[in-house]
Parts: C-alpha cells; sequence; structure tokens
C-alpha cells in the first residue's frame, strides 16, 4: 500500500491490499498472500516508526503492536482497507502528563517523517486591503485550530425563559 499525500496533508490510498489477490488464478494465490504479508510489514513498520519518532516514551507504538499482532493477515487487509475508506477515522496518539507529552522537536521531526511542510509563508491582506497582500520574509510555522460556533441561543431561552409553559414545551 502506499500512502501520499493530498493537498489538504491528509494521506489517500493509492492502491488497495486486496487489489493484489485474484482468487481465480490459483498460483498467483500463494504469491498474493506473501505480497500482504510484506505489505502489512512495511506499513506496520511505517506506523509504529512514526510513533516512536513522536512518542519518546514508546507507549503509543506498544499499544499499536499489540494491536496489529492480533490480527492475521486477512483481518489486518480489511482493517486497512476500511480505514481508507471511513474520513474519520485517524491514528490516536495518547499524551501521558508527567510521563510523556510531546514537545516541538518531536513534531518536527514526526511531520519530517510523514513529509508534511509546517512552516509556510503567510499572506496578511488586512495589512494592505487595497492592493497586493503583503508576505512574511521567511517562512512561518502554521498550525490549524478548526473552529465551530456554537449553537446555544435556543439553549438560554429555554433556561431564561420566565414562563413556565414556553419552558415546558421544549
Amino acid at each position: 500500500m502506499i500512502l501520499n499525500r493530498n493537498n489538504n496533508s491528509r494521506f489517500i490510498e493509492t492502491s488497495s491490499i486486496q487489489n493484489t489477490i485474484d482468487p481465480n488464478e490459483e498460483l498467483l494465490s500463494e504469491a498474493a498472500q506473501t505480497s500482504i504479508s510484506v505489505k502489512r510489514k512495511k506499513i506496520e513498520e511505517y506506523v509504529l516508526k512514526f510513533f516512536y519518532i513522536l512518542d519518546t516514551s514508546g507507549k503509543n507504538a506498544k499499544k499499536y503492536k499489540e494491536f496489529y499482532e492480533q490480527m492475521s493477515d486477512g483481518e489486518f487487509s480489511a482493517y486497512m482497507n476500511n480505514f481508507f475508506k471511513d474520513e474519520k477515522s485517524n491514528f490516536y496518539l495518547e499524551i501521558f502528563p508527567f510521563e510523556f507529552e510531546p514537545n516541538l522537536k518531536d513534531i518536527k521531526l514526526s511531520a519530517d517523517f510523514l513529509g508534511i511542510e509546517l512552516d509556510e509563508y503567510v499572506y496578511m491582506p488586512f495589512e494592505n486591503p487595497n492592493g497586493p497582500a503583503p508576505r512574511t520574509m521567511t517562512p512561518v510555522m502554521v498550525g490549524y485550530l478548526p473552529g465551530k460556533r456554537m449553537r446555544a441561543k435556543r439553549f438560554f431561552e429555554i433556561l431564561f425563559s420566565r414562563i413556565i409553559r414556553i419552558r415546558e414545551a421544549y
């Protein structure tokens, strides 16, 4: 399986593990099974190496290693295919306060390992609204923080309403 980044710094699947197996051809079946084992080993090494870089304690890598060891090659293939089909599936990093807390150096090393650029030029259109937007002279570290506007208005209307009938209607 080959992992590539698209423009949104997310990984996309360029080839499926199951595409390597042709059940109608018995001669290729054994070779395909070994190729799944080889691909599985490469994927496991890639994921575990990432976690060893980011988590110096090794607890997260150990957790994923134990998780993968419990699976057969077929289960692993199905798990990875489902992993890439579902956009909401992720690898999770558990942070253990006072034992392991990732620092900026670890984050940069892991981003370099994945081939993700953390530094970008930033354009500031608010500085010159009528002309070209000025750009930072050097690339700067950029982090993305998704924000969502909360819908609390209805909650407060119900909570603070003085008429009991209106409160009970909701």
